[in-house]
């Protein structure tokens, strides 16, 4: 399966801020962000990223069916074999590890099948954000490999909706990543 990139400035805009939210003038950012549906902060997300942060030359959008765990790939500046990915993920309560570790090993399943390209930075970005059970793990890289390690069979069935064996080859290029990659 190949992916295809829209660039952001080809993206038709469907998504918008409920009209009370947008026109009332005692809202914070933090309920702003709230309030939005998914595929309007997987937007904002792809525009900050883009217009804020002066590292990316692209940024694309792909959240979505089949994203392979990419809502949004960021070419670091001049150097398109170098990208960011981000992960959006726009829930009611701060993510804990059952959302974000299939997250994970969908990421380093299509590294390893060369689906996707390793990215230099993968970042997990949510309005209420992470659990501090969570941000503890992702704080000890080792813990997150020893647990996807530990769990591959029951983490990966949310890749493909059935358990991904594995293989020496797998285990061995989960063992060897680095997953100080990942960030919050």
């Amino acid at each position: 399966m190949c992916i295809t990139f829209e660039k952001l400035k080809d993206v038709e805009h469907k998504h918008v801020l409920p009209m009370g939210l947008m026109l009332s003038p005692i809202q914070t950012e933090k309920k702003i962000l709230e309030s939005m549906d998914e595929d309007t902060y997987e937007e904002l997300v792809a525009s900050w990223a883009f217009s804020c942060l002066d590292e990316y030359s692209d940024c694309y959008r792909i959240g979505g069916a089949g994203d392979h765990g990419i809502d949004v790939l960021a070419i670091v500046s001049n150097t398109p074999k170098i990208v960011d990915i981000y992960q959006c993920k726009h829930y009611d309560k701060p993510l804990g590890a059952s959302t974000v570790l299939p997250e994970v090993c969908k990421i380093l399943y299509h590294v390893f099948t060369k689906e996707i390209p390793m990215p230099r930075f993968y970042f997990i970005v949510a309005p209420k954000s992470l659990s501090t059970t969570l941000i503890k793990s992702l704080d000890n890289p080792n813990s997150i490999k020893m647990r996807i390690l530990k769990d591959w069979g029951n983490l990966s069935k949310k890749i493909t909706n059935t358990t991904i064996q594995h293989s020496e080859e797998l285990k061995n290029f989960i063992d060897t990543f680095d997953f100080s990659k990942f960030r919050y």
